[in-house]
């Protein structure tokens, strides 16, 4: 695997530690949401599936980028971390 793919996965796994995780719920642009796919890259940022409990209508949703941007941050920092050991 690339360096950049395991930077995905790892980003995707912790994201999905932090509560964005099939099965369970959010609250995200002012509305309710069950999701119903893990994180996964999607362009530049990452997204899930989910449904809405309002409408009931299936939606792809980005997680918002400065959730995305501290997750990477603590992952780098990590990295540095590890290195200078």
């Amino acid at each position: 695997m690339t360096n950049l793919v395991v930077r995905q996965v790892e980003l995707c796994v912790r994201l999905r530690d932090l509560g964005y995780a099939q099965d369970k719920r959010i609250r995200i642009y002012g509305e309710e949401f069950d999701l119903i796919s893990n994180p996964s890259p999607e362009g530049e940022g990452v997204a899930v599936e989910a449904v809405s409990r309002k409408s009931g209508t299936q939606r792809r949703l980005r997680i918002p980028v400065s959730i995305v941007r501290m997750v990477q941050e603590e992952l780098e920092l990590r990295d540095r971390r590890r290195k200078a050991a």
